[in-house]
């Protein structure tokens, strides 16, 4: 069992005593979100992207899989990658941590 959130419901669900509910559209006035997905060959196109649109007054998130580096698994975390980008991609902007640790 996770405390992550979404694994956690999902096992509730099937095999605790949770409801399903079902939201199918957005609260009234609400600005639609923009979901991206980009390769590791698009990063320098990435980069310019997050700073323009923060520039513009928007937000931007950066989601990885992992908090922290994993001797299991071979991936990015994010306290690492925050560092990274905070320290030297993104130095004139502000950059935040975000997890459920």
């Amino acid at each position: 069992m996770t405390a992550t959130p979404i694994p956690r419901s999902l096992a509730m669900t099937v095999y605790g005593d949770l409801d399903v509910s079902i939201i199918d559209e957005m609260p009234p006035g609400r600005t639609p979100i923009e979901t991206k997905v980009f390769g590791e060959d698009q990063r320098a196109e990435v980069k310019q992207l997050i700073a323009r649109e923060v520039s513009a007054g928007r937000q931007a998130y950066v989601v990885y899989p992992l908090v922290e580096e994993s001797e299991k698994i071979d991936l990015r975390d994010a306290t690492q990658r925050y560092e990274y980008l905070r320290d030297k991609v993104f130095p004139k902007l502000t950059v935040g941590l975000v997890h459920a640790k």
